[in-house]
């Protein structure tokens, strides 16, 4: 197993209904490697994503992304799995208890390389147990 130490650009966007609410944009370092023909990115948050003192890791396997944010103490974590034209359900993890999420991956795309070059973008659907519903997109970008 090799390790590959990487640049990341990842920007994250939210829209309801419709309209940009949010977007996010920041530059970090990561790892990249390989188990088998499953692919592993990690990352560790920064200021700018609201999540520092977090790892994220994103597990690539065939069609499909697994993505995990957790810290040392897990008090707020999060496990989102992503495969286009499919509904699932995860959790985000908050001090207050847990909170069920469903995703509809609308579209994804998965240009990494085993050289740790690419592009992960994934478009979804998020409904936060009825609360908050909305439009994301995830893009990171490896070199």
């Amino acid at each position: 197993m090799d390790i590959k130490d990487i640049r990341l650009k990842v920007v994250g966007s939210q829209l309801y209904d419709g309209v940009l609410k949010d977007k996010l944009e920041f530059f970090t370092e990561g790892q990249l490697y390989k188990k088998g023909d499953v692919r592993y990115l990690e990352y560790e948050e920064t200021p700018v994503s609201g999540f520092e003192g977090y790892k994220t890791k994103l597990i690539m396997e065939g069609d499909s992304v697994k993505v995990e944010r957790f810290s040392e103490s897990d008090i707020n974590a999060t496990e989102l799995r992503f495969e286009k034209g499919k509904r699932s359900t995860g959790f985000y993890y908050t001090p207050y208890g847990e909170i069920d999420i469903e995703v509809l991956t609308n579209n994804l795309v998965n240009t990494v390389s085993d050289e740790g070059i690419g592009v992960i973008d994934i478009d979804y659907d998020i409904s936060l147990k009825g609360i908050l519903e909305g439009r994301n997109r995830l893009n990171i970008e490896l070199s």
